[in-house]
């Protein structure tokens, strides 16, 4: 330690001493035309073979240069080379240069060379968030690439302020995601659910990502229905190199799945590409009503689904994924052309245990509660994926017209093999169940992006159609029992002599949506209103723009089930003892001691909907010196439409339309190029989903709950502040926090339906609350190990030299506050009136640590989440919230080149494997337990280790 110490000492007196024989050159290298900052100028002292390049904001320096007179070369792709002479560099001393270089194409024939704005690129993102008018955080594919992230949700929990609800629901700011609005590539994403207003972020593969944005606080250009975040996600775009490729291929090993017995239900022959071949289906002469049929007509058509009631088993093999990339450019005199292709494809395999109870009021007196029921469930998840993207564009120093397409298609079969008991109805149980969900996303759309009167006007606009599709065909249940008693020591199936599809039927779900739009914005400079101080030109700008869609959606359920055929069947003990896989054998379907099918499907199961959006906005940018000042006026015109039937089967119709204005003003200040504050203020709206309009009942399959429509719902508006201190030390380094309050008039909130519902199942109501409040602070950093040391030490910070600059630490953390006061006829129900919103956590942490030496071609990362404990359940009267506990999360990724090609990366996810458990604080304490408090689930999906190995192209 001595020597260490020593050794350590001569060598920070070594670096004074050299520091102060030597001096400093900085400065800024701008456009002469436009005083824009240049990102990337080479700047050089050739007779010291000594350079560097300006960073994000264009600024350079060049340390340790020995006293003397020298001539600086700064050089930049498309301009013209300037060489300053007569430099006199003072020891000690910093000398400043501000540096304009004038635009001189260079050319090879008739061929112009111009450099690109990259937008994926760490420095990129963040430019784009120090640019935005309001606050935003992001995250680019660069960083994307760093991580172990697959899809779209993994990415997102990657942000500040952000939670994921089962694996693919975005929760920004601790407001569900009714709350957030999502866009791909600037047109709105379709929904992937039937009757809740969300997006599925599991749909998009991590790979088809070039950056992930979330704007947090309100503008005219900016979608008004949002409070929680305006979340768009930009599909790759460019190749960056003349011909380039890329192909990935990974292997996965989950503990606890890979390897192991896997238990599955019959598939289908392209189950493989996350698709139904048909055998789930039902046939194409299969009635719309089972119960018009009768006799040998309603024996045939029992008959004519398949069986696919019985389970098989192998060895689970290892996950596979694979990912293809291609891109080109061909360069002309008039422009430039790329198209860009990508495929990647995924089947993976995961098994979990889940302890589930429910339980009775708790017993003050016995402290204590009664178990209600304990399972076991086995869950056995099968999932494939198949994504693709084409993108072909072209582009020149004023034009940009790209066309992207994006597609992915996910299917996950599920067989879940329940054991357990029943203690109030004093049964075992075995009951199993099989489901299949099919899922498929397609967006296309036509962009440009046109610089018009001598770069003064900028016009952008966007063709687009997305479409959604989500099928569950076949879900298929059954159920066993016998008496706790043992006076039946067998098991028996659960016959019932009207469907009850619960419990031993079949389910046929499908919904689908189209999304056609059209946008359009220009924006206009008026006239200069001085400059900066670093020199650039600032204007007046005014901007205006008009969004228009038309979404269009279906939603339809077949709700069919097995039934005694007729009273003699129920003295027919054989059938009711058969094994599962024996039970719907065709011997077992006739009219006489058999089963036939019934129908349990109601009017109000379907239905058709539609919404029209037509939004126009105006705003204003006025940046003056340190200043910047835009907002404006935005306004939604809306109409919203649903047609289904009612328990009359009679047609019955929902209409709300509405034209809402909502204002919105941003404001900054910049002490310097990287060091600001901001601070914003907007209305937003929230408005009702569709099924939640139609003024009768129905079963939601999924939640377990009866779902009652309101036709009084009005929509919500949602006052939004927030304020941030954002620092930039250089072009891949920042630091921010900030506050934020939101005010909610008429929040659309659950209300339970005390007496409504019965075997567990539970029913809910919306309505319009009074009001709510959110609020919470944030903060964000990037910065290299280096210059924390630095920092700490109070030595001057060097970016180019030392080890701890391979060092990069990833930090964020929120902490967030809601309350939700509920109406006054809810509080006859006795449910607290000022519980938190649901979903929302009190406390979200994201840290990272990255090493990075491109000298030998290593890295390394280790990321860590958690996030506090959240109601998932809503709580009634007599029975508490249900909360979802805390699980720390570390990941760690290992990578290394070999040449020039090739990488192999090793990877553990979720290392330490704390299990997902859901409790309740049944004896009100007011504590979260885990050993003391009910447990109403628990399970561990499992580490999770992975190896790929990647080969890359690229030509210039």
């Amino acid at each position: 330690m001595k020597n260490f110490l020593s050794t350590l000492f001569i060598s920070l007196f070594s670096a004074l001493v050299a520091t102060a024989q030597t001096g400093t050159i900085t400065g800024k290298v701008v456009d002469e035309l436009t005083g824009e900052d240049l990102v990337g100028a080479v700047v050089q002292i050739e007779s010291l073979q000594l350079g560097t390049a300006s960073d994000l904001f264009g600024s350079f320096t060049l340390k340790k240069i020995p006293a003397g007179t020298y001539e600086v070369t700064i050089t930049f792709i498309s301009y013209q080379t300037q060489k300053i002479k007569d430099i006199v560099v003072k020891d000690g001393e910093t000398t400043e240069l501000m540096v304009a270089l004038s635009n001189a194409p260079i050319e090879t024939g008739a061929v112009e060379i111009v450099e690109y704005k990259t937008t994926s690129t760490e420095a990129a993102v963040l430019m784009e968030m120090k640019e935005a008018k309001g606050v935003v955080n992001g995250i680019g594919s660069a960083q994307i690439a760093k991580s172990q992230d697959r899809d779209a949700s993994e990415v997102a929990r990657r942000i500040p302020g952000v939670t994921v609800v089962d694996n693919r629901f975005v929760i920004v700011r601790g407001l569900s995601e009714r709350y957030n609005s999502v866009m791909i590539n600037n047109a709105f994403a379709p929904s992937m659910e039937s009757d809740v207003r969300s997006f599925s972020f599991d749909i998009i593969s991590s790979g088809l990502i070039d950056r992930f944005l979330i704007y947090k606080s309100p503008s005219p250009d900016l979608p008004g229905e949002f409070a929680g975040g305006s979340i768009k996600v930009f599909t790759k775009n460019f190749p960056t190199k003349n011909f380039e490729v890329s192909f990935t291929q990974q292997f996965g090993y989950r503990q606890g799945t890979t390897g192991q017995d896997f238990y599955f239900s019959e598939r289908s022959s392209k189950d493989w590409l996350g698709k139904d071949d048909g055998m789930r289906a039902l046939p194409s002469s299969f009635p719309e009503n089972v119960r018009d049929t009768e006799g040998q007509e309603r024996v045939d058509v029992s008959r004519s689904l398949t069986n696919g009631i019985g389970i098989q088993s192998e060895k689970a093999p290892l996950d596979l994924r694979s990912n293809l990339y291609i891109g080109k450019k061909f360069t002309k005199e008039y422009g430039e052309f790329g198209i860009l292709a990508a495929l990647n494809y995924s089947r993976t395999r995961t098994f979990f245990e889940n302890k589930s109870g429910v339980y009775n009021v708790y017993d003050d007196i016995l402290h204590e509660s009664d178990t209600v029921s304990f399972m076991l469930d086995s869950t056995y998840q099968t999932n494939a994926r198949v994504g693709g993207l084409l993108n072909i564009g072209f582009r020149n120093k004023k034009h940009s017209i790209e066309f992207k397409n994006f597609a992915t298609q996910m299917g996950q079969a599920e067989d879940l093999l329940r054991r357990g008991i029943e203690q109030e109805q004093g049964n075992y149980v075995r009951s199993n169940f099989y489901g299949y969900n099919e899922r498929v996303i397609t967006s296309s759309q036509l962009l440009g992006n046109h610089e018009i009167f001598q770069k003064k006007g900028k016009l952008e606009w966007t063709i687009g159609f997305a479409s959604a599709k989500s099928s569950d065909p076949d879900w298929r249940r059954i159920r066993y029992t016998k008496p706790l008693d043992l006076s039946n020591p067998a098991y028996q199936a659960y016959i019932p002599f009207s469907a009850d599809p619960n419990y031993f039927g079949r389910l046929f779900l499908e919904m689908k949506e189209t999304t056609p739009m059209f946008s359009a914005s220009y924006e206009h400079k008026i006239w200069k209103t001085g400059q900066d101080d670093q020199g650039n030109e600032q204007h007046l700008s005014v901007k205006a723009g008009v969004y228009h869609e038309k979404k269009d959606r279906s939603f339809s359920v077949r709700n069919i089930g097995y039934k005694a055929a007729s009273f003699q069947t129920f003295m027919n003990q054989d059938l009711a003892y058969q094994a599962i896989d024996d039970i719907l054998d065709t011997t077992n379907i006739n009219a006489m001691n058999g089963l036939i099918l019934d129908e349990d499907t109601k009017p109000q199961d379907s239905y058709d909907a539609s919404n029209t959006l037509l939004a126009t906005y105006a705003m204003i940018n006025l940046p003056y010196q340190k200043w910047n000042l835009s907002g404006g006026l935005r306004m939604e015109n809306n109409q919203q439409r649903l047609s289904t039937k009612d328990l009359q089967n009679k047609e019955f119709n929902v209409a709300l339309d509405s034209i809402i204005l909502l204002p919105s003003a941003n404001l900054s200040y910049n002490f310097n190029s990287g060091n600001l504050i901001r601070a914003s203020y907007g209305v937003t709206v929230n408005r009702p989903e569709f099924r939640e309009l139609a003024p009768f009942s129905f079963y939601d399959y999924k939640r377990n709950a009866i779902m009652t429509g309101n036709p009084d719902l009005t929509f919500a508006t949602i006052q939004n502040y927030d304020i941030r201190w954002e620092l930039y030390p250089s072009s891949t380094e920042m630091f921010s926090i900030g506050a934020f309050y939101k005010y909610f008039e008429n929040p659309i909130e659950l209300y339970f339906q005390p007496g409504v519902g019965s075997g567990g199942t539970l029913s809910f109501i919306p309505g319009n609350a009074p009001s709510a409040t959110n609020y919470g602070v944030e903060v964000d950093s990037r910065i290299r190990i280096g210059h924390i040391a630095s920092l700490l030490t109070g030595s001057e910070y060097d970016p180019s030299e030392g080890f701890m600059n391979q060092f990069t630490l990833v930090a964020n953390a929120s902490w967030i506050n809601s309350k939700i006061e509920l109406s006054e006829n809810n509080s006859e129900t006795g449910i607290d009136n000022n519980r938190p919103m649901m979903g929302q956590s009190p406390y979200i942490i994201n840290a990272g640590i990255f090493y990075q030496n491109d000298s030998i071609g290593l890295s390394v990362s280790a990321m860590y989440n958690v996030i506090g404990e959240r109601v998932v359940v809503a709580g009634i009267p007599g029975i508490p919230e249900v909360w979802e506990m805390p699980r720390n999360q570390i990941d760690l990724t290992i990578g290394k080149k070999i040449g020039r090609s090739f990488e192999v990366r090793f990877g553990i996810q979720d290392l330490l494997n704390q299990p997902i458990a859901w409790i309740q604080d049944a004896n009100h304490d007011g504590k979260l337990q885990r050993d003391e408090d009910q447990q109403l689930q628990i399970f561990q999906r499992g580490t999770y280790f992975n190896f790929g190995v990647s080969y890359q192209f690229k030509q210039d």
